[in-house]
């Protein structure tokens, strides 16, 4: 349906304009604009209604675009139970501005086993890294989809920080060679450029062992940074998922699948998770991981709506039943109550999921998006994606549902600067042409409209 709402509304926005402008309604009917005697035009009765037919076309486009594009983003966690904000009147966290010292983004991590077949384990490593951090509630911890941008950058620690406003950063290496494991890590001061802290772990090959490791790296990063742990946050970044490494090894298979976003790596990434819960029935996030991906086969394929809706109740179910710690789970749960609007009850899952994963980006995108159902909400939508974004500040769509929620609350203006801003940041980012579009719309700038649409539709097609 996706690829005939955006066909549909490419053919009939160009013949709406033209119509718009080569054609007049008269008393008489429907004439050249040229053969019209201006005291018979009714221009000022039909111009609204051509207006609202433009919106209307492009609102369709919004809606189809941004639901593909953004509503089923991947997710990544956070803990505390205060949502912080961001100041209203802009984006989070410009670069210009001093990081809190307690920030880090941990970049990917280098595959030192010379063996591409691993590769897939290097970023599972790194990836439930980040999972632990994030529920660090007095740490901002930058999420993967930004940081895996610098993946063999050649750019400089400080540059780094700066673009992703940090004060520190971690660099690390993962070996694996038969039954043993080795990871290097160190923690650098931006500002100095100077090791915080570095170690290197050699252990025997075991789950247990990895996500040991994960646990002391967790601990140094908060000792480091002055961060004290809470009591609650102590024990979730000390739990054990699982103790069998063919599960893990299923479960990170299926974590990298998710981001592709295609029909096919979707559906296998619901193999390997239905695969490592099979393995290892308690294992509560590969639970979180089969409602997740069954989410996202209905958006990105044919797959059956009341079949995917089934496997999510029964997956989230398990997945709290099992650990109800999970902010994750949490989040699948709100998401599921959002469907079925039951909307109090979503909005506690929500408010348990920040709580519980106060670093996750995606549930601060989600619940922003979750009270944008309530205009008289829309500053506080705004804010919750302003947060969203401090956390994954290289993401477009969340850049661009910040212009988005500018655009409703009418302010046009710091809205068009920041997609011109995401467009110099991302240019093959077509999204950013639709926020352009409804501006000009919206503002009567309709020669502009049409120029934005064209170099959307170039974009897509």
């Amino acid at each position: 349906i996706g690829p005939i709402v955006v066909a549909a509304v490419a053919i009939g926005f160009p013949i709406v304009i033209f119509v718009a402008w080569a054609f007049e309604m008269t008393p008489e009917g429907i004439k050249k604009e040229a053969e019209v005697d201006r005291t018979q035009s009714i221009t000022p009765q039909t111009g609204k209604k051509l207006n609202n037919a433009i919106l209307a076309m492009m609102a369709l486009a919004i809606v189809y675009l941004l639901y593909d594009k953004f509503m089923l983003n991947d997710a990544g966690p956070q803990t505390g139970t205060e949502i912080v904000a961001a100041p209203e009147s802009s984006q989070a966290e410009p670069a210009a501005t001093v990081p809190t010292q307690k920030s880090i983004a941990v970049l990917p991590f280098d595959n030192r086993s010379r063996n591409e077949d691993d590769e897939f384990f290097v970023e599972g490593v790194h990836d439930d890294l980040l999972t632990n951090l994030a529920r660090i509630g007095s740490l901002k911890v930058i999420s993967r989809t930004s940081v895996s941008q610098y993946k063999d950058t050649e750019k400089t620690i400080p540059e780094i920080a700066a673009e992703l406003g940090v004060a520190n950063v971690m660099e690390g290496a993962v070996q694996r060679s038969g039954d043993t494991i080795r990871i290097n890590v160190q923690l650098i001061d931006a500002a100095t450029d100077e090791h915080l802290w570095a170690e290197i772990f050699d252990r025997e090959m075991s789950a247990n062992n990895l996500f040991a490791i994960q646990t002391e790296i967790s601990e140094k990063i908060a000792e480091a940074l002055k961060t004290t742990l809470s009591p609650e946050e102590q024990q979730r970044i000390s739990e054990r998922p699982t103790e069998n490494l063919a599960a893990y090894n299923a479960f990170i298979r299926g974590r990298q699948l998710l981001p592709r976003r295609t029909a096919e790596s979707l559906t296998k990434a619901l193999e390997e998770f239905q695969r490592a819960v099979e393995l290892d029935p308690e294992f509560a996030l590969a639970w979180v991981g089969v409602s997740e991906s069954a989410t996202l086969l209905t958006g990105y394929s044919n797959f059956n709506f009341l079949e995917s809706m089934e496997i999510r109740e029964e997956a989230t179910a398990k997945a709290l039943a099992l650990n109800d710690q999970l902010g994750e789970a949490h989040l699948s749960q709100a998401m599921l109550h959002s469907q079925y609007e039951r909307m109090e009850e979503a909005e506690e899952s929500f408010k348990k999921a920040i709580e519980l994963s106060p670093g996750y980006a995606t549930a601060y995108q989600w619940y922003g998006d979750f009270v944008a159902n309530w205009p008289a909400r829309a500053r506080e939508s705004l804010r919750l994606t302003e947060q969203a974004v401090s956390l994954d500040p290289m993401s477009s769509i969340l850049r661009y549902e910040i212009a988005e929620k500018l655009i409703f609350l009418g302010r046009f203006d710091e809205a068009e600067t920041k997609l011109h801003e995401l467009m110099q940041m991302d240019p093959d980012f077509p999204v950013s042409r639709v926020g352009l579009t409804t501006i000009y719309n919206q503002t009567g700038q309709f020669d502009k409209a049409v120029l934005s649409y064209r170099e959307m539709i170039c974009l897509l097609y």
